[in-house]
C-alpha cells in the first residue's frame, strides 16, 4: 500500500551488573537482534486501530477519542514529566477510558493500549499535530517477559514510526525521551536503558543518577540466550538483596564493588575495540567476567537448579553461562567464543530442547531503530500465534527449512516434512498449489528471496539446470537475501557442470551447496522411502541428512560435489532401459497370451526382476497406486526422463564412454517428449506408445 512505513527496534540482554546497579555501581546491556516491527497503513476511514498481531488483540477507535482524553490530560500540571507513581497513575487513570482491551474489565494487556494512546495524545499536545487515519501493526520476535527488552523496544519502534508518518522533526533524544516515558506506562519509572538501547543500538553503560553512555565500538559477536522458563519476581528478589545488605553490609558492599570492577573493566575492553574490534583474547576476557560475575550472583542467593542446569549445558560446547536480570530463574545466557558449525549449534539446540528450554542465537551490538524501505521479512512469515511461544526470528531462521519447487515429487517430499514435525516454507510458480500448501500449515513465500530472508536451510526441486540457477540468481531469487551459512540441497537432476557452477556463486555469498538428486520415483517421495545421492563434504552430508531422512530412506554419501548427479544420471539411464524392457516384454507377453498379472508376478519372482516391473510396473491394473492405474497422470515425465537421458548422452560424450543402449532409450523418449499426447505423461506412457 502506498505511504505505508515499516520500522524495527532491537531488545536488549543485561551483561554484567545485575542488582550491585541498584546500589550505584556500573551495569552493562547491549542490543541484540531480537526486534519489535511495526508497519503503518494510511486508511481513510476516520479512525486509528491498533493490532498487536502475536497476541491477537486489535483496538480500533474513532479519531474524536484522542482529542477528548487531550482535553483532560492537558489539565494535569506535570503531563510531559511524571516523577512519581502517583503521577504515571493519574494520567493511566485518564487514558484507560479508551485504552483497554476490553471496556468491560481490565485486561494485562492493557498497558500496550494504554502506551499508544499516550503517544498518540502526547503528540497532539507538545507537536501540535492533526490527526489522520491510520493501521499499524505490531509483531515481535522478542518474547515478553523474560528481562530481554520487549517493552522498550515496542515503545521505541511505535514512536518512531509515529514521528515518521506525521514528518515531525526529531532527534533520537527525543524517540528516547518519549519511549522512556511510555515505557513508564508499563512497568513504571525505570533507568530508560531498554528505551535507549533501543534506540541507539550498540551496547551501553550506565549508572543511576547518570546520563546513559553507549559505546560506539564495532563490536559484532554472537550470544546464546537460554530461558529456563522459571517465573521470577523481581521486586522480590530485589528486596531479598536489599535485607542482605541489610543484614551483612560488609560482605554485601563488597560483593557490589567486584561486580562493579567487572562491569568497569568490561567496559573498557569494549571501547578499546573501536577501532580495532574484539579479538579473541578480549572474547576470553568476557568470558572470564561472565564466570566471575555469575559467581558473585550466586553468592547473593539469586541462583536456581535450572538455571545451574543450563550453565553446565553450555559448558560441554565452551560457551560460560551467566544469569542475566534478576536471576532466581530467568534467563542465562554465553558468549560464543570460538565459533560453532551449524552441525554443532544444532546438537546444542537438541539438547536444550530435550531439557525443555527456549533459547535465541543471537547477535550483541544490534543496530538501533530503523525505518525499512522494503517490508521487513517478519510480515511474510507467520510467527507463533502468541509471545509466549518464545521462538525468536533468528532460531525460524535455523529451525524453518525453505523448499522450492512444488511439483510431483517437491510436493510429497514437503508433506513428508510436514507429517514429521517440521516448519517450512515454500515456493513455486503454481499459485493454486501455494495455497493447498498453506492450508496444510506450511508459510507461502511470494518469491525465492523470501525463502532465504527466513530460513538457513533449503532445498531446491525443479525441472531443469536453468530453472535451478534461475532460482538463486534471478532478481527476487535465493541469493537476494541469502545468509552467511545457508546450505542449500539441490535435489533437482541437472549436469555436473551446473553444479559446479551454482556451487561456486554459491560459495561467493559464503554459503555452501550440495548435490542431492532422488532416486524412487513418486512412490518414494510418497512413502518417504526416497534415495538420496548426496555429493559434498562430509560435514554438509551430515548437516544434510539431519532433513533428508524425513524424506528419504536411503542416504548416500558420493563424497565429492557433483558425484550425486553422476550417481542420478547414470541410475535414469538404467530407469528407462528397464522401463523401455518391460514395456517391451509386457507387450509381447499379453499379445501371446498371457495375463498380465500372472506374467509380472513371473518376471518379479525371476532374474527379470525390476524396479520399472515390481513396484512401478506399466500395465494398468498390475499394480495399485502407480500412474499406470491413472491413465500415466502424475508421476515422472516423458519430457523430464527425456532430458535426463541427455544429460546421460552429454556425460559420455565428454568421458568418451559409449552408451549404445542409453542413446536408443534417449531417442525413445525424444519422440514421446515431442508428441503432445505423451510429453506429460509419466514414463511409463512409453508401454501405450509401444503398444499402440
Amino acid at each position: 500500500m502506498d505511504g505505508e512505513i515499516y520500522v524495527s527496534a532491537p531488545g536488549k540482554i543485561i551483561l554484567f551488573g545485575e542488582h550491585a546497579v541498584v546500589y550505584g555501581k556500573t551495569a552493562v546491556a547491549g542490543a541484540i537482534n531480537l526486534r519489535a516491527y511495526t508497519k503503518l497503513s494510511p486508511t481513510n476511514d476516520n479512525k486509528i486501530s491498533l493490532e498487536l498481531n502475536d497476541l491477537n488483540i486489535s483496538k480500533t477507535w474513532d479519531i474524536e477519542n484522542f482529542y477528548t482524553i487531550v482535553s483532560e490530560l492537558t489539565k494535569l500540571p506535570k503531563f510531559n514529566k511524571f516523577d512519581t507513581d502517583e503521577e504515571i497513575e493519574t494520567s493511566r487513570e485518564i487514558i484507560s477510558k479508551i485504552g483497554r482491551f476490553n471496556e468491560i474489565e481490565s485486561h494485562k494487556f492493557d498497558v500496550a493500549l494504554q502506551t499508544f494512546c499516550y503517544f498518540i495524545s502526547r503528540l497532539i499536545i507538545d507537536k501540535k499535530i492533526t490527526l489522520k487515519p491510520f493501521n499499524m501493526s505490531v509483531k515481535f520476535e522478542l518474547p515478553a517477559s523474560v528481562g530481554l527488552g520487549s517493552s522498550g523496544a515496542y515503545c521505541t519502534s511505535i514512536i518512531y514510526t509515529l514521528f515518521n508518518f506525521f514528518n515531525i522533526p526529531y532527534e533520537l533524544e527525543d524517540v528516547v525521551n518519549y519511549g522512556t516515558f511510555g515505557e513508564y506506562f508499563i512497568h513504571g519509572k525505570s533507568s530508560g536503558i531498554d528505551v535507549a538501547l533501543s534506540t541507539y543500538g550498540k551496547i551501553a553503560s550506565f549508572q543511576y543518577g547518570h546520563k546513559i553512555e553507549i559505546l560506539n565500538s564495532n563490536i559484532d559477536f554472537n550470544i546464546i540466550i537460554v530461558n529456563s522458563k522459571i517465573e521470577r519476581d523481581t521486586k522480590k528478589l530485589v528486596e531479598m538483596v536489599r535485607k542482605k545488605l541489610e543484614n551483612n553490609t560488609l560482605v554485601i558492599e563488597n560483593i557490589f564493588e567486584k561486580i562493579d570492577s567487572i562491569s568497569k573493566a568490561s567496559v573498557e575492553i569494549l571501547k578499546n575495540s573501536i577501532l580495532t574490534g574484539l579479538n579473541n583474547d578480549d572474547l576470553k576476557l568476557l568470558d572470564k567476567y561472565c564466570f566471575e560475575n555469575n559467581n558473585y550472583l550466586l553468592e547473593l542467593g539469586l541462583g536456581h537448579e535450572e538455571t545451574t542446569k543450563i550453565c553446565n549445558i553450555l559448558s560441554k560446547y565452551d560457551i560460560t553461562g551467566k544469569i542475566t536480570g534478576a536471576g532466581g530463574g530467568g534467563c542465562v545466557y554465553g558468549i560464543e567464543i570460538k565459533k560453532m558449525n551449524d552441525h554443532i549449534k544444532d546438537k546444542l539446540y537438541k539438547e536444550l530442547e530435550k531439557n525443555g528450554y527456549n533459547y535465541w542465537y543471537c547477535k550483541l551490538g544490534a543496530p538501533g531503530v530503523e525505518k525499512h524501505n522494503v517490508p521487513p521479512p517478519v510480515y511474510f512469515i507467520k510467527f507463533q500465534s502468541n509471545l509466549v511461544k518464545y521462538i525468536s526470528f533468528s532460531r525460524i531462521m535455523t529451525g524453518l527449512v525453505g523448499f522450492v519447487g512444488l511439483g510431483n515429487m517437491g510436493a510429497f517430499m514437503v508433506k513428508n516434512l510436514i507429517k514429521n514435525g517440521k516448519k517450512v516454507i515454500v515456493y513455486d510458480l503454481n499459485k493454486k498449489v501455494l495455497e493447498e500448501f498453506k492450508g496444510l500449515g506450511a508459510e507461502v513465500a511470494k518469491h525465492p528471496a523470501d525463502i532465504t530472508a527466513a530460513s538457513k536451510l533449503v532445498v531446491t526441486m525443479v525441472p531443469e539446470g536453468k530453472d535451478v540457477k534461475q532460482t538463486f540468481t534471478a532478481d527476487n531469487g535465493l541469493l537476494k537475501n541469502n545468509q552467511g551459512g545457508t546450505l542449500y540441497i539441490d535435489s533437482s537432476t541437472i549436469a555436473q557442470s551446473d553444479v559446479f557452477d551454482i556451487a561456486k556463486i554459491v560459495e561467493k555469498h559464503n554459503s555452501t551447496f550440495v548435490d542431492a538428486p532422488v532416486s524412487g520415483g513418486v512412490t518414494g517421495a510418497q512413502n518417504g522411502t526416497l534415495t538420496f545421492m548426496i555429493g559434498g563434504n562430509k560435514e554438509d552430508y551430515d548437516r544434510a541428512c539431519d532433513l533428508l531422512k524425513h524424506m528419504g530412506k536411503n542416504l548416500v554419501f558420493c563424497e565429492k560435489l557433483g558425484n550425486g548427479q553422476a550417481a542420478k544420471i547414470c541410475n535414469n539411464m538404467l530407469l528407462a532401459i528397464q522401463m523401455i524392457g518391460v514395456s517391451e516384454t509386457m507387450n509381447l507377453g499379453i499379445k501371446m497370451g498371457l495375463d498380465a498379472k500372472l506374467l509380472a508376478s513371473i518376471i518379479n519372482t525371476s532374474t527379470g526382476r525390476c524396479w520399472s516391473s515390481d513396484t512401478y510396473n506399466p500395465v494398468p491394473g498390475v499394480i495399485e497406486g502407480v500412474p499406470s492405474n491413472r491413465d500415466y497422470e502424475g508421476g515422472f515425465g516423458n519430457m523430464l526422463i527425456a532430458k535426463d537421458l541427455g544429460l546421460a548422452q552429454s556425460a559420455s560424450t565428454l568421458a568418451k564412454t559409449p552408451t549404445p543402449m542409453g542413446s536408443l532409450a534417449h531417442q525413445i523418449y525424444r519422440i514421446l517428449a515431442k508428441d503432445k499426447d505423451y510429453q506429460k505423461k509419466d514414463f511409463g506412457s512409453v508401454y501405450k506408445y509401444l503398444k499402440d
